[in-house]
Formats: C-alpha cells, structure tokens, sequence
C-alpha cells in the first residue's frame, strides 16, 4: 500500500510530518511517498529513504513558483 503524505506544510512542517512518516513505515511496513520540497525532504529523511521504503515527490505548487 502507498500512502501519499502532505509535507509541506502545518504546524512544525515539514519536521514533524518527516518523523511520523518515518515511524509510519516503520511500524506498518507501506511505503510512504512524501510530497513536497524535495531538497529539504531529502534532508530530513536521509538514510531512511531508502531503508524504509519513502518516495519523495516534488510538489508541483513549488515548481511553478521556482519558474516564476
């Protein structure tokens, strides 16, 4: 099962939804793809990327401000 995760924004954003996400696959074993800057979710998710099965997407909203 994929589930799609909003990491763009909220409360403590991009950090915190970083972490869940990361203790998500952990626990459940579904691969999460998480949606938003993909630098900085790089980052935040480091090695957990590949071990626990995440996809980071580039939100589309971030791409059509970066070509203004």
């Amino acid at each position: 099962m994929l589930i799609a995760v909003d990491a763009a924004g909220g409360e403590y954003a991009p950090y915190e939804i970083v972490k869940g996400a990361i203790k998500a696959a952990q626990e459940f074993e579904v691969e999460i793809a998480l949606v938003g800057n993909k630098s900085v979710l790089h980052v935040l998710a480091g090695k957990n990327i590949k071990k626990q099965n995440i996809t980071i997407i580039q939100n589309a909203l971030n791409r059509l401000i970066n070509l203004s």
